[in-house]
């Protein structure tokens, strides 16, 4: 089987957030509208350059603007595994190589329910939730990240199929547990752990 044949054989196999568990994150993707423009207004996408003084886990951060603002930033389109499940301190290591201390580039999407910052981030062009998935340490996230035109797929839904034809990080075993199963599973409170980073010097925890 080709390459091409194989990434497309995942097109149709590859797992995809059930429909109970969109339905469950409508209250997520509220806070997003209500974050972002009204409906019919021109698109303007609020971008800055701010620094990442924390590594939270695998697809959150902490930032600071220049005024000396602390955000907590939470990746759009993607969900990392948990610091509790296989991988997930990997990618949270992984995010901070790109990111820990840097100045990145912000797109802001809107809040999520837990009043973090969507966004997305790039440092020095490269699509940092992007490279995750690409390297096989986050899932792409169905839910938020839509194709416009029917047939088409999102550069994450791609990349996603690269690591899993590659067998890279957490694809590199049978059947990976999403993280958003391992959390309706109630497994998030009794084995959360949280993620063993150092603040960077002048950061708040």
């Amino acid at each position: 089987m080709t390459r091409i044949e194989q990434l497309n054989q995942l097109g149709t196999a590859e797992r995809q957030p059930t429909a109970r568990r969109c339905w469950q994150r409508v209250a997520c993707g509220l806070a997003l509208l209500a974050g972002g423009l009204s409906a019919g207004a021109a698109a303007v996408i609020d971008i800055q350059e701010v620094r990442v003084v924390r590594v939270v886990d695998g697809d959150t951060v902490l930032v600071t603007d220049a005024q000396s603002l602390y955000s907590k930033v939470r990746l759009h389109g993607i969900d990392a595994p948990e610091c509790g499940m296989p991988f997930g301190p990997q990618a949270q290591q992984f995010l901070v190589q790109l990111t820990q201390g840097k100045i990145v580039q912000m797109a802001t999407k809107g809040r999520d329910r837990h009043g973090r910052t969507v966004a997305t981030l790039a440092v020095n062009g490269q699509d940092v939730g992007l490279a995750i998935v690409l390297s096989g340490f986050a899932w792409r996230d169905g839910c938020y990240d839509r194709v416009r035109r029917a047939g088409q797929i999102t550069p994450y839904e791609a990349a996603q199929r690269h690591a899993q034809v590659d067998a890279l990080g957490l694809w590199s075993g049978p059947n990976p547990l999403a993280p958003w199963d391992w959390r309706t599973g109630g497994r998030q409170s009794s084995q959360r752990k949280r993620c063993a980073i150092p603040t960077t010097q002048g950061a708040t925890p």
